[in-house]
């Protein structure tokens, strides 16, 4: 194996490793999330979670603010440079803390003079503290995604949302009314705020939390194309709730977000494989462009054939997860869901399109795509949630994530390869058409073996194609852990030459 060769298995093996501890961490932590949704919903019914869904869809936007994009910004620098932990992570630290006293107490007046009953306030308060405090746990998790220590972030995320989730639900089976159930929310991030600094120190050493009002200003300054970015994203992924909320009332958004909820768990598959990704690309940027394309077309052939299935499988099997999550009830939530499903596509090639102009320095650019999107998609969203209702805004938020993926590609054109993408395209809809005709044919199997039916017959489909064996198949087995160990130790082993001893 050559030095080139060596180079791109490490970087997979990392990159490979580290999805695989985020997407476990998260699976597990949104599963214990969900869990806590399912029983709001089914305890306090459309209009209790509509009002926890309002509520969240409102203060996350403030929530923004207390991040103000250093999130990605300490760890597109820690990344370059681990021995500014101490320093530089010290004076991030100070300014997130003077952003989140800042938030909650605009929270605080801003509630007050919200016209809603003195119930909805208390629990837009309750669930902005939340909010606010998040941002200090992901915070301290970005240094551990910045060192490729991805474990410790994942451990972090699944205590707090399993520990959070189970209060919660202790609470509600208690009797406990709404507002007392979420009030666990803020109550355990607090503690997992004190976690995520003991982790800190131990790992990176004692942090020198003090900055200058210049210090200050610079990093708000780097920092404010990624707070934009993602306040635009924040946008583009809560503002159909909130239009739901104000246009149809608070039971129209409890049956939209039942669906949305669903997809929300599932997103999170794109956006951890960015994070794996991000820190990789944003090294390869700075010491090879080469080496970062080649990352770019494989990265975005994974999520082609992963995404497409996904939307697939949750297309065909919506009114058996509505019915077992949420109930008769929720009926209506079935249409909603398979306009939904073909998010989870979109999402994986968003985030990596996303991912790889931001780690090009290019943050500057998805911002201004964000807004012309956000705008463009604000007047969507009235003109089709007014004409149409749930379905127009499921149409809504489809159309403007096909219009963001398409202004982004055409800004990343340099790193696409496009014949790799169109052939991946056409694989993954023969595979999918497989299984879909499948089991529209014979639809009546328990949804454990839909799902087991469906996976079996995409791989099987998707391996009939040359390409794929020599692709995607042969770098995820190089990627696997025994692999690169056998590969390491056959890499040592010592040539013996022929006539010699």
């Amino acid at each position: 194996m050559n030095e080139d060769d060596k180079s791109h298995a490490g970087t997979g093996l990392r990159i490979f490793q580290n999805f695989g501890y985020l997407t476990v961490g998260k699976l597990l932590a949104d599963g214990a999330t969900f869990w806590f949704f399912i029983v709001l919903a089914r305890t306090y019914g459309q209009e209790g979670i509509g009002q926890y869904s309002f509520a969240m869809a409102l203060t996350s936007v403030l929530a923004v603010f207390a991040d103000f994009g250093i999130h990605n910004l300490s760890i597109k620098y820690l990344s370059r440079d681990r021995d500014q932990v101490t320093n530089y992570y010290g004076r991030l630290l100070a300014v997130r803390l003077l952003l989140s006293a800042t938030v909650i107490s605009v929270l605080l007046v801003m509630t007050a003079l919200f016209p809603f009953p003195e119930e909805m306030k208390l629990l837009i308060i309750v669930i902005g503290a939340y909010q606010v405090f998040l941002t200090l746990v992901d915070g301290f998790g970005a240094v551990f995604v910045a060192w490729e220590d991805m474990h410790i972030t994942s451990l972090l995320e699944v205590s707090l949302r399993v520990t959070t989730a189970l209060a919660g639900i202790v609470i509600v089976y208690s009797g406990g009314g709404l507002i007392l159930a979420v009030s666990v929310l803020p109550v355990m991030t607090i503690l997992h705020v004190a976690l995520g600094y003991h982790l800190t120190l131990k790992r990176c050493g004692a942090l020198h939390i003090a900055i200058t009002v210049a210090e200050a200003r610079q990093i708000l300054c780097e920092a404010f194309p990624y707070a934009i970015h993602f306040l635009l994203e924040l946008f583009s992924s809560r503002v159909t709730l909130l239009f739901v909320g104000f246009m149809l009332g608070v039971s129209a958004t409890g049956l939209f977000n039942a669906a949305y909820r669903l997809i929300v768990v599932l997103l999170w598959v794109p956006i951890f494989a960015g994070y794996a990704v991000f820190p990789v690309a944003s090294r390869l940027h700075i010491s090879s462009p080469k080496q970062l394309q080649g990352l770019h077309e494989n990265t975005l052939n994974f999520a082609i054939i992963i995404g497409l299935p996904m939307s697939a499988g949750i297309w065909l099997i919506a009114p058996k997860l509505i019915e077992l999550f949420y109930g008769i009830e929720f009926f209506e939530s079935i249409g909603i869901l398979r306009w939904l499903a073909w998010l989870v596509v979109l999402g994986f090639l968003k985030t990596i399109m996303q991912i790889f102009l931001t780690a090009c320095d290019r943050q500057m650019t998805v911002t201004r795509i964000q807004f012309l999107v956000a705008c463009i998609g604000s007047i969507l969203h009235y003109w089709l949630i007014a004409k149409f209702g749930l379905q127009g805004a499921a149409a809504a938020i489809l159309l403007t994530e096909i219009l963001l993926i398409v202004i982004l590609g055409s800004r990343a054109n340099e790193l696409f390869n496009w014949k790799s993408i169109a052939k991946r395209v056409v694989m993954s809809s023969t595979a999918v058409a497989a299984f879909l005709v499948l089991l529209m044919v014979w639809n009546e199997f328990p949804l454990p073996v839909t799902i087991l039916s469906s996976v079996l017959v995409y791989c099987g489909v998707l391996l009939l194609f040359h390409d794929i064996r020599q692709n995607e198949l042969r770098l995820f087995l190089d990627y696997l852990p025994y692999n690169r160990h056998n590969q390491s130790d056959s890499s040592k082993k010592p040539v013996t030459k022929t006539g010699k001893i």
